[in-house]
């Protein structure tokens, strides 16, 4: 009986030995899991961060965008009243001397100079 009780202890310790360990690696893979979850939502959060200023640059550029177009709209119609203004007054092709200026415009024009 002295052997199988000493058999039956030295059983019992390598179980109790290998629960211990099985607990420790537990206890490790929980801390993992738990370290790689705060890495999960730490980069959650830098996300939700770059988002938020991808969508303020969207806005600003949005808003540039509009305000170009503005600019660009004003732009186009002042070119095409100057446009038409330089076709008015341009000098005849076939005759170089003589100005198309409206006499109005020639006595203005006289009337700076002098």
């Amino acid at each position: 009986m002295c052997i199988r009780d000493r058999a039956a202890r030295i059983r019992a310790q390598q179980l109790e030995e290998h629960e211990a360990k099985l607990k420790e690696e537990e206890q490790q893979r929980a801390e993992e899991a738990q370290g790689l979850q705060n890495d999960l939502e730490l980069c959650e959060l830098r996300s939700r961060e770059i988002i938020t200023k991808l969508e303020q640059k969207e806005e600003l550029h949005q808003q540039k965008i509009k305000t170009l177009e503005v600019q660009l709209k004003d732009a186009k119609e002042q070119f095409t009243q100057f446009q038409a203004c330089l076709l008015y007054t341009s000098p005849s092709p076939r005759d170089l001397s003589t100005s198309r200026m409206p006499s109005s415009a020639c006595k203005k024009k006289k009337t700076k100079t002098t």
